[in-house]
């Protein structure tokens, strides 16, 4: 994962279950660092330092920043 990737969150029963509001939704990295986290670009929105593990484990990669 490294900016300027696209990625598309997974749409899972689990996801949903859980409360995810990002179930399904493309984003794209902005920043990566292990600690404090990731920043995405989604919906128009800047959201920062999520979980870099959370992110890896519950989105997909759509196309890598060449």
């Amino acid at each position: 994962m490294q900016p300027g990737d696209l990625r598309r969150f997974k749409d899972s029963k689990r996801a949903r279950d859980l409360g995810s509001t990002h179930a399904g939704r493309t984003f794209m990295v902005l920043g990566v660092d292990r600690r404090p986290g990731v920043d995405i670009l989604i919906d128009d929105r800047v959201e920062t330092d999520l979980g870099y593990f959370w992110v890896m484990d519950n989105s997909e990669v759509i196309s890598e920043a060449g």
